[in-house]
Formats: structure tokens, sequence, C-alpha cells
């Protein structure tokens, strides 16, 4: 394990959600799910209209692909360094 820099000194890295994530979340449309690297969308009910959510990710050929987080997607596309 690595401690530090390479040069041999502190290394701080800081994150946050990004301002989408944090109106996803107060607008009651993703939620924590049981693992902690997946966001979980909530679905529709009579009361309350969930839009569908997509994520981009370059797949394993280079190609850029959308996806619908149904119900589950990665949390790094809600993270943002500091």
């Amino acid at each position: 394990m690595e401690i530090g820099n390479k040069s041999n000194e502190i290394h701080i890295e800081s994150y946050q959600i990004s301002n989408t994530g944090v109106a996803l979340a107060r607008d009651g449309i993703i939620e924590a799910s049981v693992d902690p690297n997946l966001m979980r969308v909530v679905g529709s009910s009579n009361t309350k209209y969930v839009p569908e959510v997509f994520y981009k990710y370059r797949n394993e050929y280079g190609i850029m692909v959308q996806e619908a987080a149904n119900p589950t997607f990665p949390v790094e596309y809600l993270i943002v360094t500091v």
C-alpha cells in the first residue's frame, strides 16, 4: 500500500456529489442501494412520476454507449473531484 505521492509527500484527494446528484436525491429520484458502488433509481408509482435516468460510458471497443439506469447505475457518475 502506497502512502502519499511519488515524492513521499502527503497527498489529499477530496470528492463531493455533483449538483445533478444533489437534485436527484432531493427530488427523491435516486436512493442508496445495498451495494455502495451503485445508486438505485426509485420507480414510478400512482402518486409520483419518476423520469427515466440515463448514463453514458465507453465500452470495451471504445464506443460511447448510453444506457438506462434500470434500476441501478454506478455511483461514480455522481462524484466530482474537488
